[in-house]
């Protein structure tokens, strides 16, 4: 006499969005049951020796999967030094690790492959040295830096009128203008040959 074979889940749990399934699965001749359920992308087994220990069990995991507590991101081995590695580095800062990885990256892309090490070294030799001066306050101290020098007032004259309108047009810090603004601006006089 053959027995039926059942097809399918003998028992679904749900809830929400969370689904898993008990089967029926026989082994050496012994009933048992598997709960199967999904944990990220991979497909998780666990075997009972009866439906009730297997139906609480699948309402722990669906009441976990709910509550996100499955959906954690398992790392072993080199995976797992590397994150660790990486979160005890960033952790004086007090940075997120997302949020370092994507400033690492824009950096990167801003140096075109460049070193970002050597980037920040540079800055940090060089920062100092930039002065933080707002346009028309260093037009102003040319101007009296020239005439301390004795330059004729016709020169000083014409060096008032081109600076002032450069200075009007950049209040802002003079290290912040680039050097497409200076051509725009150089650009937009309509100056002809000569």
């Amino acid at each position: 006499m053959r027995t039926k074979t059942i097809k399918g889940p003998v028992k679904t749990v749900k809830l929400g969005f969370a689904v898993v399934k008990i089967y029926r699965t026989p082994t050496k001749g012994l009933e048992s049951f598997t709960v199967t359920y999904y944990k990220g992308r991979d497909r998780t087994r666990e075997t009972f020796s009866d439906l009730k220990r297997a139906t609480e069990r699948a309402q722990s995991i669906v009441n976990s999967l709910v509550n996100g507590e499955l959906g954690v991101l398992e790392l072993k081995g080199d995976d797992r030094l590397v994150y660790i590695r990486a979160r005890d580095a960033i952790e004086p800062f007090g940075v997120p690790l997302d949020l370092a990885a994507l400033e690492y990256a824009e950096a990167k892309k801003l140096l075109q492959g460049g070193g970002l090490v050597e980037a920040a070294r540079f800055f940090h030799r060089h920062a100092s040295k930039v002065t933080h001066k707002l346009t028309p306050d260093v037009v102003d101290e040319l101007i009296r830096s020239k005439q301390a020098q004795g330059l004729s007032d016709v020169h000083i004259k014409d060096l008032k009128s081109r600076l002032t309108r450069f200075s009007d047009c950049f209040r802002c810090q003079i290290a912040a203008i680039t050097p497409a603004q200076i051509h725009d601006f150089l650009t937009s006089l309509k100056l002809g040959a000569r």
